[in-house]
């Protein structure tokens, strides 16, 4: 493995996790659809009266697990080269072509790198649902907080993109826009 692979994934933790955690954008979605809605079959068991009540079930943790991969991958095979034309005519027209085929290269690795964690977090889940399907273990609570912090961390860039807030201020790039454009001044809007 070289040593600029693992630079790729360091600098892509360090600049997106940074930027993900400071997005209210991230955070919400994160929150609200992933752990609220898409998580529910972990959570609602929990609140199971009983005295035979799993608390995290290996069987749950597998298929929310799945879940959250299933989306990454089909994310990855049918979204990730969407634009690739638009950048490379974007890159030909402004002479980046270079910078630009140097980016393509460090988001094949990237994806690699994404791969490699996704099948780690593949056989934890197998682990949690064969060794421990119907009781709670440290297995399963490290596979669910492996499987978030992986999601959280693969879905965060896109989420970013989207919305056009790197979550550096307060203010969102559209906002900040829409007050420049209404006084002709940067920041002095309404």
């Amino acid at each position: 493995m070289a040593s600029k692979d693992l630079k790729i994934l360091f600098d892509y933790l360090g600049d997106k996790g940074a930027q993900a955690i400071r997005n209210i954008n991230v955070v919400t979605y994160f929150l609200l659809a992933v752990c609220c809605f898409g998580g529910a079959g972990i959570w609602v068991p929990m609140l199971a009266k009983g005295n035979d009540v799993v608390y995290l079930s290996g069987a749950n943790v597998f298929t929310f697990t799945f879940a959250l991969l299933g989306s990454l991958l089909c994310e990855q095979l049918f979204f990730s080269k969407k634009d690739l034309k638009e950048r490379i005519d974007n890159a030909i027209d402004s002479g980046r072509v270079n910078e630009t085929w140097d980016e393509e290269m460090d988001n094949e690795k990237l994806s690699s790198w994404g791969l490699f964690f996704g099948v780690i977090n593949g056989a934890l889940a197998v682990v949690s649902y064969n060794y421990y399907p119907n009781e709670t273990s440290w297995v399963n609570v490290f596979t669910l907080c492996y499987s978030l912090l992986f999601f959280f961390l693969a879905t965060s860039g896109t989420i970013i993109e989207k919305t056009g807030d790197d979550g550096n201020d307060c203010a969102s790039a559209s906002i900040r826009k829409e007050l420049q454009n209404s006084s002709g001044e940067p920041g002095r809007g309404i």
